[in-house]
């Protein structure tokens, strides 16, 4: 209606008139609320008490040089400077990256996709190991490099680490089988029982039927949730967050990215063990997660 109104006053030969108009939906048709003396009302109100400021073009330049470096252009130099395939491996941790706003992981995922989507793919594919604990699982699910594609990263997001079943924060050591081998798993033995603790609110796999099988006939699940005795059908809360297979964590098709939930950083050492008194584990021994790391350090040795 708007639009309309004003096409014909200008049409006429008249001039439109700066103010603020009401929309009346039961005539429909607008009518003038309050008009502006001037065209920069509602931009700048002149204050009398102050006297306007001059700066000329060497003050501002002065002051740009004597500014730090902004996180932005430091960004962008960084990028610029240094390329991912610099590094042997790549790993991102747990926390609550960009607070976990949106989805667990979706906004750094979507900073990744944005500046370093193809230095991502390149590292993928030169089959250099690429380890996503916890919220760094969820980065990589959000960035489409789990499960991923041949190629690498895919288009967009195929899984999501949905909320626990529990709709709580679970927080406990977890006991996990080693499902399939892979680059992350070559020092353990299949099927071997291992505990590492687990502390997320957002970590149950939702994925299609389709991509599930998928996940299962390319032995792409790397850990699953078991029991004490290892038993992989055991429910909750020794599958703390409900996911399908009590799958703990997964990898892509080439086995050079992993993402999982539970944290093996958190008993890297024995006596990191909760229960290490009890059961006797040499407190200044390795702890269950020790090997995974020695995995990708034997691997980067054998291929570098």
């Amino acid at each position: 209606h708007e639009i309309k109104r004003q096409i014909k006053i200008l049409e006429s030969g008249e001039k439109i008139t700066q103010e603020t108009r009401l929309y009346d939906s039961q005539l429909d048709e607008t009518r003038s609320m309050r008009s502006k003396e001037f065209a920069n009302d509602y931009r700048y109100f002149p204050e009398p008490d102050l006297l306007p400021v001059v700066l000329d073009k060497k003050f501002i330049e002065s002051v740009k040089n004597e500014m730090p470096e902004l996180s932005e252009d430091k960004k962008i130099r960084l990028i610029e400077e240094y390329n991912l395939s610099d590094y042997d491996a790549l790993y991102f941790p747990g926390g609550f990256s960009s607070g976990d706003y949106v989805r667990a992981g979706a906004i750094f995922a979507a900073r990744i996709r944005s500046r370093l989507k193809s230095q991502v793919d390149d590292y993928i594919n030169q089959n250099k190991p690429i380890l996503g604990v916890c919220n760094g699982f969820q980065i990589l699910v959000e960035l489409g490099a789990l499960p991923g594609t041949d190629s690498g990263i895919s288009d967009a997001p195929e899984a999501v680490l949905h909320t626990n079943s529990s709709s709580r924060f679970e927080c406990r050591p977890t006991y996990l089988t080693v499902a399939n081998k892979s680059l992350f798993t070559n020092k353990y033995e299949t099927n071997q029982l291992v505990s590492f603790p687990s502390a997320h609110a957002e970590g149950k796999l939702q994925l299609s039927a389709d991509k599930l099988d998928e996940l299962e006939q390319n032995g792409q699940v790397a850990f699953r949730y078991s029991d004490s005795s290892g038993d992989t059908d055991a429910d909750y809360p020794w599958n703390p967050n409900g996911a399908p297979n009590n799958i703990a964590g997964i990898t892509n098709r080439r086995g050079n990215v992993l993402g999982l939930m539970p944290h093996p950083e958190r008993v890297f050492h024995g006596w990191q063990h909760t229960d290490w008194t009890s059961k006797g584990i040499n407190p200044d021994g390795p702890g269950d997660g020790r090997p995974l790391f020695e995995s990708v350090v034997d691997f980067l040795c054998q291929t570098n």
